[in-house]
């Protein structure tokens, strides 16, 4: 794209003068934006920001201005969180977004620039309005368990987040991971997650007793990350999630030990909320594994036949790539 406009603007004036139109600048400035060579981003402001004194009104009048915003916080991220003058610009123009018009993207972005800005939803009255104003919106269109969009999921599953409500976020990563999204839908979805992360944890200690609902988060964090990486690992423990007899997943972490000189192979598994009345961890060795079978319905999940107990072990691994790796 950025080669095609700037060949369109090389041409004879009658020609290039095609290049100009809004809709082709706006798309020149998001694909400088992607492209990301030296320059690109800065170039990409200029086009975006001339766009946006040009246009008068409209429904796209919206997706500039939130573009704008989209540019400058990628500034801040590629800066390694130090470009304060770029969050702030962000926030601008996600504000003026939202302004304009109360949609998800735009309510979202803010949200999360305000947060990492240092605003807390408990005391910022802008904050608290936007998130009754994101709920209301994906409350129009069902309950969580009903919403089949995984934008929509994913939205409910960020605002709980910046709100730190993590029983309504655990519940909403189980719904995220039952639709069975692109690698890309989740990339999108733990960026902002991860910039909140930092703010919030990168200071602070973590405490050794953690609810069972921020344990349970930290696991469908660690469980998404895993998702995401598109190289296979050397890595022998996963975080995994085992469907129950009663047809609940629940959370768990998966370790396999090859032979050692001390140890021989096993497979142990062991669940990240562990009840005292039931068995939560198993460790397998090499005889006490009658096989593994691949469930057909789910490129993610296996079927573990073991000696020890008996009923079979049903895990549904991060990835197709981690059930393979």
């Amino acid at each position: 794209m950025v080669k095609f406009v700037e060949d369109l603007m090389a041409l004879p004036s009658k020609i290039s003068s095609r290049a100009d139109t809004i809709y082709i600048q706006q798309q020149y400035a998001f694909a400088l934006n992607r492209r990301n060579e030296p320059g690109d981003r800065d170039k990409a402001l200029t086009v975006i920001r001339r766009v946006a004194e040009v246009m008068k009104g409209g429904s796209s009048v919206q997706d500039v201005v939130c573009l704008c915003g989209r540019i400058y916080k990628d500034k801040f991220n590629e800066s390694n969180y130090t470009d304060v003058e770029s969050r702030d610009e962000a926030i601008k123009w996600y504000r003026k977004g939202f302004e304009l018009q109360a949609n998800v993207y735009a309510g979202i972005n803010l949200a999360t620039m305000l947060v990492i800005s240092g605003k807390d939803f408990r005391t910022d009255r802008e904050l608290q309005r936007i998130g009754c104003s994101l709920n209301n919106l994906i409350g129009r269109k069902g309950s969580l368990s009903n919403l089949q969009d995984y934008w929509d999921v994913a939205t409910y599953f960020e605002i709980s987040v910046l709100a730190e409500d993590y029983t309504k976020s655990i519940q909403a990563a189980e719904c995220m991971f039952k639709l069975q999204p692109p690698i890309w839908y989740l990339k999108s979805t733990l960026g902002n997650i991860q910039l909140i992360n930092y703010y919030r944890y990168e200071n602070t200690e973590q405490d050794e007793n953690q609810s069972i609902e921020v344990q349970l988060f930290h696991f469908w964090m660690d469980f998404f990350m895993e998702a995401i990486k598109d190289e296979e690992t050397s890595c022998v423990r996963f975080p995994v999630l085992v469907l129950e007899p009663t047809k609940l997943y629940t959370p768990s972490y998966v370790q396999i030990n090859t032979d050692t000189d001390d140890e021989p192979p096993t497979i142990k598994l062991w669940h990240v909320q562990q009840d005292s009345k039931q068995i939560h961890q198993w460790c397998f060795e090499r005889q006490h594994i009658k096989g593994v079978s691949l469930y057909k319905r789910d490129a993610r999940a296996i079927f573990l036949y073991v000696q020890q107990n008996s009923d079979d072990f049903h895990i549904f691994f991060p990835s197709e790539l981690k059930r393979t790796g």
